[in-house]
């Protein structure tokens, strides 16, 4: 296993986030029953990343999780995000990653009980 995929598999366990295994260069579960069928066990993840190297990755996100995305796809998205927040609307500090092919910006928010806009 690579040093990055034992990082992103730790910060994915030490936020209790629940993994998937989606389809290369697509969003499509390898499973059909990925809400149940995702996991956080260090050993099932271990085993799915020497089992599937160059597999993508999904989480679980939703309220049941409590972990929402927002994603600003292309210059449009971005600058909505922007306008988001030049109206007063404060996204909270977060996780936010960028997508090799351009202008995605996730931001991760986790949210137990809280709005994810202010």
């Amino acid at each position: 296993m690579s040093r990055i995929a034992e990082q992103g598999l730790l910060m994915a366990r030490q936020r209790d986030w629940r993994l998937f295994l989606v389809r290369s260069r697509k969003k499509q579960a390898l499973v059909t029953d990925w809400r149940h069928q995702a996991t956080n066990e260090k050993e099932c993840l271990g085993f799915l990343l020497k089992r599937f190297p160059d597999r993508n990755w999904g989480m679980v996100v939703g309220r049941e999780s409590g972990t929402f995305v927002l994603d600003g796809d292309g210059d449009d998205g971005l600058k909505a995000l922007a306008d988001l927040e030049r109206q007063g609307r404060v996204l909270s500090e977060t996780l936010m990653a960028r997508r090799g092919r351009g202008a995605h910006e996730f931001r991760l928010v986790a949210c137990p009980g809280e709005e994810v806009l202010k």
